[in-house]
């Protein structure tokens, strides 16, 4: 008895991970990730790319918006950007992607 019913446990718990390997959708969420904004920090500059079009808002640590620029390139560093003094943490979002940046 106990051992058909870890045979059956077995068999239930390993059934959704086959599935999940197959999907069809697994392949398509990866595409979306591949054309999503990046954001990135190369010498104290804030680096967006695929964003071309859309616009970049950057927060203070308090939830301030404190810079808005709209993304003309495909891949381009936010140059006008001034960090405030003393502050190095900001949220910079890009479409619906958010990240948390240290300008160090």
């Amino acid at each position: 008895m106990k051992k058909s019913l870890l045979i059956i446990l077995i068999a239930v718990c390993a059934m959704p991970m086959t599935m999940l390997a197959e999907s069809p959708m697994e392949a398509n969420s990866q595409i979306s990730i591949q054309n999503e904004p990046q954001i990135t920090v190369e010498n104290g500059k804030i680096h967006v790319q695929n964003a071309q079009g859309k616009t970049v808002y950057i927060y203070s640590i308090t939830g301030l918006e404190v810079y808005k620029e709209h993304i003309n390139n495909a891949d381009q560093t936010l140059e006008n950007f001034a960090p405030q003094q003393g502050c190095k943490l900001y949220f910079v979002k890009v479409g619906n992607v958010v990240r948390k940046v240290n300008l160090k």
